[in-house]
């Protein structure tokens, strides 16, 4: 059964909403004009919600490590506005969802973050950062990595810490958030790997914006782990020649040791040209796809803007200048 209060508008003081935000179909809108929509939009972990079941693969089911600990582990704290990174992380970064303003609102938890209105995502997202910033040391990384409001002092810190603790206590808060906030720290390339093979977005894995940006760095991040391979490639070959120039009869009368060699040798010759154009065609297959996928996205957009495309109304002028009277 709908929830009534769940669909109800709540105002929130525009001092505390960002300027705009993106609709789905790119538009920018005012916040205030439908804060539901706004929420929606700003909290979403659907991404990761679809992939819930293979979430164990990516992180282990516990809450993110206090912010202290991300510096002891040599990460560099990447603020985002991005839901959907939260807590994403590679080897040298991890990425965190500011916390936002509107967050302190009286009016905003008492309405989403308690009581039947209750918003899952966004107590999700708070409950990470009671796990964040759980000392004065956090506290002050997280001011100085842009994550708080400027004006959240520490007392109030500590004071909505605890009221959070108060009506959500011990495991029961767990039914309330996405499952994607039952797990901490998750690593950004096995959600890659998810998406690209088990999900079937090839094209940019996870994220279009954690992905390769040009073609160049696709080759060369791949050319990277061919060289890898080659290295190791080049070591066995160099442990066959010495057994093959050895003094010792046993390996140079070997029939299965010489085909052993001499089929090696061939496939170390043919690999890296056979892993080079997979490479190259892997790219350019991702350039065609890219080409549709941004002709097809261009011609939704101008229809949605109820305009013809600039190229195509473009090329309607020029036939008309050079048309005979």
């Amino acid at each position: 059964m709908a929830n009534p209060q769940s669909n109800r508008m709540v105002s929130l003081d525009d001092g505390e909403l960002p300027a705009i935000f993106r609709t789905e179909t790119h538009s920018i809108v005012l916040p205030s004009d439908n804060v539901q929509a706004f929420l929606k939009a700003d909290l979403s972990v659907k991404q990761l919600e679809d992939i819930s079941p293979r979430l164990w693969a990516a992180g282990r089911p516990y809450l993110p490590r206090p912010l202290n600990i991300q510096g002891v582990l040599n990460r560099t704290i990447v603020p985002t506005t991005d839901a959907s990174l939260h807590l994403l992380w590679t080897s040298r970064r991890i990425f965190i969802k500011a916390l936002p303003a509107y967050f302190l609102a009286t009016n905003f938890y008492e309405h989403y973050l308690q009581g039947p209105g209750l918003n899952g995502p966004a107590l999700g997202l708070l409950y990470s950062y009671l796990a964040l910033v759980p000392t004065e040391l956090d506290f002050a990384l997280a001011h100085e990595a842009h994550l708080l409001p400027p004006n959240l002092k520490w007392t109030d810190w500590r004071l909505l810490v605890r009221r959070v603790l108060k009506d959500h206590p011990d495991t029961a808060i767990y039914s309330h958030i996405p499952k994607r906030y039952i797990y901490g720290e998750l690593r950004l390339d096995r959600l890659d790997i998810i998406y690209k093979y088990l999900h079937g977005n090839w094209l940019y894995g996870y994220s279009s914006l954690t992905s390769p940006q040009t073609y160049s760095d696709f080759i060369a991040a791949n050319l990277i782990a061919v060289a890898t391979v080659s290295y190791y490639i080049l070591l066995v070959l160099t442990a066959m020649q010495l057994g093959l120039s050895s003094t010792k009869d046993a390996l140079i009368t070997n029939t299965s040791f010489q085909r052993a060699c001499y089929g090696f040798a061939a496939f170390s010759l043919v690999s890296p040209i056979i892993a080079i154009g997979l490479i190259v065609a892997a790219a350019l297959a991702m350039f065609f796809a890219h080409w549709a996928r941004t002709l097809k996205r261009e011609h939704i957009q101008y229809e949605q803007l109820g305009m013809e495309p600039l190229r195509k109304s473009g090329r309607e002028a020029v036939d008309g200048k050079t048309a005979m009277p």
